[in-house]
């Protein structure tokens, strides 16, 4: 059983991806033996209204909720997330996805925090996306900075209990920050963890239990975190933790 923690459906503004409907994700995952994919919308990376890209998202998945799991994508920083929260959690949504930087707030942004508690009230997860595209392939008139995460750590201290998902980061960041993990329901996705042993190092570093199975597609090859997997030459119980159990887990 595999569950992939971080994929994407809806046209990519910038160039055409394939896979990018339910259609085609599935077909992907059916290839490579992956059971169950969470699922938020590009639009709302976009969108001023968050709730026209959630709503685009259950219309693409209708029919296979069982294997495409919607996140809710909801922005802090843009009048009315409240009522954005309340309408994905009446429509079957099981988490929330942020990203800071296209919508242009920070993780010391007290309206973050504001947010982050009504999640929590939910029993929800939350995913903060560090990145969506490499910054070298970004449209000239459209340069989005990673997130900063030096306030990750007040961040954590306010919420322990809160699952959090950090998405789009390398295995480096797991070793820089090595001292939150322990204790804490924070986790990494593997989507963007490069380079020989990549895997091996995150796991090293913050322990299995920290650790999804995340490929980031369409926008990142789906066989490429496939074979992190093969390469990193876990066995038993860690590599049962990071292909679902951890995600069977944070979902509860």
């Amino acid at each position: 059983m595999i569950i992939d923690s971080n994929c994407t459906l809806g046209p990519w503004p910038f160039r055409r991806l394939r896979h990018s409907d339910a259609a085609g994700l599935l077909g992907l995952m059916d290839g490579l033996g992956i059971t169950q994919a969470w699922v938020g919308a590009v639009e709302g990376i976009f969108y001023r209204d968050m709730a026209a890209a959630n709503e685009q998202l259950l219309e693409r998945i209708s029919g296979h909720e069982d294997r495409l799991v919607p996140w809710a994508v909801v922005n802090p920083a843009f009048p009315g997330w409240e009522e954005d929260l309340q309408e994905a959690e009446q429509a079957g949504f099981v988490g929330v996805r942020l990203y800071p930087n296209y919508h242009a707030y920070d993780l010391a942004d007290p309206r973050l925090g504001d947010l982050l508690g009504a999640v929590k009230a939910l029993h929800w997860p939350v995913a903060i996306y560090a990145r969506v595209q490499d910054e070298r392939l970004h449209h000239w008139h459209m340069l989005v900075p990673p997130v900063g995460f030096a306030g990750l750590p007040q961040v954590v201290e306010r919420f322990p209990d809160l699952p959090m998902v950090i998405c789009g980061q390398t295995w480096q960041f797991a070793q820089q920050f090595r001292g939150l993990f322990a204790g804490t329901n924070l986790y990494l996705d593997i989507s963007r963890c490069e380079g020989v042993a990549g895997v091996a190092d995150m796991v090293q570093a913050i322990g299995a239990d920290h650790v999804l199975f995340g490929s980031h597609a369409p926008l990142f090859y789906l066989e490429a975190a496939v074979l992190k997997i093969q390469e990193a030459g876990l066995e038993g119980t860690a590599r049962e933790a990071i292909l679902h159990g951890n995600a069977t887990r944070l979902l509860g």
